[in-house]
């Protein structure tokens, strides 16, 4: 029932390992693009798909 579920799954969760610590690599060590980032977030977080997150962040 699973079928390639398993598979995929691992291949997915991998990339994301990669990507993400590439895009972390990047945040930490450029200070312009890390400025962009927090304005995208926090533009993101003021919306409703973030509102709980601002409420428990005060």
């Amino acid at each position: 029932m699973k079928a390639d579920l398993p598979r995929k799954a691992i291949q997915a969760i991998a990339g994301a390992m990669s990507s993400h610590q590439s895009m972390a690599t990047q945040l930490l060590s450029d200070e312009a693009t890390r400025e962009v980032f927090i304005t995208v977030l926090y533009e993101s977080l003021k919306k409703d798909a973030g509102t709980d997150l601002i409420e428990q962040a005060r």
